[in-house]
């Protein structure tokens, strides 16, 4: 059994997790909405501008160096320890660090103002508008930049449903003041005006909350450690080269098929990556804080509640990545054809959001394992493995793109990746910390040994689809048909567990309407 402190904790991640997937389900339903909004009422052209910047923009956050995780862990472990004056060390040095990097931004945004826009946008009034925009948001992302010396304090008192509901009533704000100033006319600078107003307002809070939740957080000079500042790069730099690997990954696919293929194929290949890229958020919002959970086990030297932790969260990511795929499956052409029509190809856009389904969230299962190696400083060998596949990706792109288009590029890009991650990860994990995982490959293989068979009896019956409302119902009957093969995925005492939290949350929401009444 739990003690109470336990308990205390699963319950705090568990309403962080539920908060941070319904913030994420919102952002999915605001960008369904804003997209054809904006493209219809600043034209395609303003719109093209200013997915064009933020693309420059969003390469920036490679100036972190891969410093967050870094400074996330040390500061959670220093908090869970109660070493408080070694948590304001690692904060203040970390904040002289990523002030220094934001001023080193905002010059290369200016830089980028007269020397990159230029090369870019040719029409003279375009080229204003551009201007202003970069400008606009580089500084924004310059402000923001300080406040990445702070993230450790919520992880360590697991405050992400606070962040998460703050950054949710953030995005509403937003969207609905973009509705309203974009239909009266405003163009797309004000875009940028309403997104710095937004992310400056957000870091302001996030700055100040953390300030109550770590009461002995004392910003001074004083507190400044060059050690320190020495172990976080020399930590660091491993997870920069990921975040490296990982942006060329993310971005090549999209340059490949331009070089490659067609304009058209790009936009088929893209309804089913985006769908993709909502499926991992979901997950990642719901499951992404395994490092905190870790790193409080194994500074208290509880490997073996480590351990547990470990099998536990792969068996959530299994659950849900079946879940997706089985939908996808099932109902993803449907899904295409409701969502988008019949302006692309919807057969090929089906078949690449099957392939993309499967690597990338085969991809997701081994994020707990990458935690774990970050957590015990070996995460070397994940920065082994992401120059290993980004090599694999791209020669087997080469080979595959030509040869068999959108679908050769869905494999390169995702099968690659998932079944390398997939076979290595837990094997280096396994050897270095002695963790059992044969009865975990198991207990997941028979799982989706039943999913198979509930997906392909759905595949069997299910004809056209023709609206919304049946669409999300046959949803919710495919869920709820795998979930019972649940029995074959999670231990006894596991299974024991997720029946007392689900008992005692029925016997408190039951004690709250007793009271009310």
């Amino acid at each position: 059994m739990k003690n109470k402190k336990e308990r205390k904790t699963s319950s705090a991640l568990l309403k962080g997790s539920s908060f941070r997937v319904i913030q994420t389900v919102i952002s999915i339903g605001i960008g369904f909405w804003m997209l054809p909004f904006l493209i219809s009422h600043l034209g395609s052209e303003d719109y093209a501008l200013w997915v064009l910047i933020g693309s420059i923009i969003s390469s920036y956050y490679l100036m972190d160096l891969g410093l967050n995780h870094t400074v996330t862990r040390y500061v959670a472990r220093y908090i869970y320890t109660e070493e408080y004056d070694r948590a304001n060390q690692i904060i203040n040095t970390a904040l002289l660090i990523y002030s220094v990097l934001g001023v080193v931004l905002f010059t290369l945004t200016v830089l980028a103002v007269f020397f990159i826009a230029p090369e870019i946008v040719n029409d003279p009034e375009d080229l204003r508008t551009a201007q202003a925009i970069l400008l606009i948001s580089g500084l924004s992302l310059s402000l923001e930049f300080p406040s990445k010396a702070f993230p450790g304090v919520i992880s360590a008192y697991l405050r992400f449903d606070t962040i998460a509901l703050v950054r949710t009533l953030g995005s509403v704000l937003s969207a609905l003041a973009i509705f309203l100033f974009i239909s009266n006319g405003s163009g797309v600078v004000t875009l940028a005006i309403i997104s710095f107003v937004s992310n400056i307002t957000i870091t302001i809070f996030f700055i100040y909350y953390s300030y109550n939740l770590f009461s002995s957080l004392d910003i001074a000079k004083k507190h400044v450690s060059k050690k320190d500042m020495i172990e976080i790069f020399h930590f660091s730099k491993w997870t920069f080269i990921v975040d490296v690997t990982n942006l060329l990954k993310n971005k090549m696919d999209i340059w490949m098929i331009a070089s490659f293929l067609s304009s058209v194929g790009i936009t088929t290949y893209f309804i089913a990556a985006r769908l993709i890229e909502y499926a991992t958020q979901i997950v990642g919002q719901a499951l992404g804080f395994t490092v905190p959970v870790f790193t409080k086990y194994y500074a208290q030297d509880q490997l073996d509640k480590m351990a547990e932790a470990l099998v536990f969260f792969v068996k959530l990511y299994v659950l849900l990545l079946v879940l997706f795929v089985a939908g996808f499956i099932v109902l993803g052409e449907q899904f295409i054809r409701l969502w988008i029509g019949d302006e692309i190809n919807i057969e090929v856009a089906y078949q690449c959001l099957i392939i993309l389904a499967v690597g990338r969230l085969l991809v997701l299962i081994t994020n707990p394992f990458v935690s774990v190696l970050m957590t015990i400083k070996k995460h070397k060998y994940v920065t082994y493995l992401s120059l290993v596949d980004t090599i694999a990706v791209t020669l087997s792109a080469i080979y595959l793109i030509p040869n068999y288009g959108l679908i050769g590029a869905a494999i390169a890009f995702s099968l690659v990746v998932g079944v390398l991650r997939v076979t290595y990860l837990p094997f280096i994990v396994s050897q270095l910390t002695g963790i059992k995982l044969i009865p975990l490959i198991f207990n997941s293989l028979f799982f989706i040994v039943y999913s198979s068979g509930v997906t392909y009896l759905f595949m069997s019956f299910i004809g056209g689809i023709d609206d919304w409302l049946k669409l999300i119902l046959y949803a919710f009957i495919v869920g709820f048909s795998i979930l019972p093969g649940t029995i074959l995925l999670f231990s006894k005492n596991e299974k024991y567990e997720i029946k007392q939290w689900v008992i005692s949350k029925f016997k408190k929401q039951v004690g709250a309407i007793d009271e009310s009444n």
